[in-house]
Parts: structure tokens; C-alpha cells; sequence
């Protein structure tokens, strides 16, 4: 639907990989360089793979925060996400991929994503099969959200490239 108002003062905060598919009015009088930034500017890759555990067992287990860097091919960064509300009995673990990974993650294959995961994991911190969550029918409990994917955002990070400030 469509509505109007006037306003004196309107704030709009959306990203230019998104901006760039509004119709921008005449009466604007956006610059030129204004309208060149909105065109051009590029937005990263990531995903974000959320994954339930019964325990925090890279604390238990390894005395790790979850936070972690690897150049495994299914795993490249992690971190426990919102420590405060685990307990001993769950928690989550954020998987942050970028470039190629991110652009491969797809909501669609989360379990399967979500295994090769989990391999990766339990290679470099021991426990992890067997300390993940499950649904009901044995799936692992996870969430994935690619940026790149989402209407909304059309990217993750803004990501200029070389002469895009100059």
C-alpha cells in the first residue's frame, strides 16, 4: 500500500544495496556523488549458523570461551552466543563464515551444513557430536541466516572496494 505525509525532517536508514531498487523522487536533489555512492557501494558475505548444545562442553571440556578462528573448510569462526543465558544444560554456538562459505550456507541445508560443522568442530575441539542438541527426529538444532539472501539487507558488511573513497 501507499501513503503520504509530510514531514520536515525524514530519516531514512537503509542499506544502498537496498536503496539502490527505491525510486528516489527528483525533488530530492540528491548530488550526483550522493547518487554514485547509492550505486555503487558493495555489500560483504557472511552467514551466521546458530547451533544448540546441551552444555557449554567447550568450556567443561576444554576450558574455551567458544571463540575461535580456523581455516577448516567448514569452520572459520565462532563464538558462544549470549553466554548469559546458557546454563549448564544449553547453550549456542555461532559459526560467522564469510566469502564463499557464507554465499554456500543456505537455510535449506542447514543439517547438512550444520554436520559438516560439527565434523569440523570435533576435530578441533573433541566433544562436539555428542554434545549437540537435537530436535525430536534427530535433527541438530540450528538456525541459518545468510545475509546475502535477505531482501532486507541484500549483503552483511558494507564493503568498499579499492577507489570507492577516492
Amino acid at each position: 500500500r501507499s501513503v503520504q505525509a509530510d514531514h520536515d525532517v525524514v530519516v531514512l536508514a537503509l542499506p544502498f544495496s537496498v536503496l539502490r531498487d527505491v525510486h528516489l523522487d527528483p525533488s530530492l536533489e540528491l548530488p550526483e556523488w550522493k547518487r554514485l555512492a547509492i550505486r555503487s557501494a558493495v555489500m560483504g558475505d557472511n552467514s551466521k549458523m546458530m547451533v544448540g548444545f546441551k552444555q557449554p562442553y567447550w568450556y567443561t571440556r576444554h576450558e574455551s570461551s567458544g571463540t575461535g578462528y580456523s581455516d577448516r573448510a567448514g569452520l572459520q569462526n565462532t563464538w558462544e552466543t549470549n553466554p548469559i543465558n546458557g546454563s549448564d544444560t544449553r547453550a549456542v554456538l555461532t559459526h560467522h563464515a564469510g566469502g564463499a562459505l557464507a554465499r554456500a550456507l543456505l537455510p535449506g541445508n542447514v543439517q547438512s551444513d550444520a554436520r559438516a560443522f560439527l565434523g569440523d568442530l570435533e576435530s578441533a575441539l573433541p566433544g562436539a557430536t555428542e554434545a549437540v542438541q537435537r530436535d525430536a527426529r534427530g535433527g541438530i538444532l540450528a538456525h541459518t541466516e545468510n545475509w546475502s539472501l535477505n531482501p532486507y539487507s541484500k549483503g552483511s558488511y558494507s564493503c568498499p572496494r579499492p577507489g570507492y573513497f577516492t
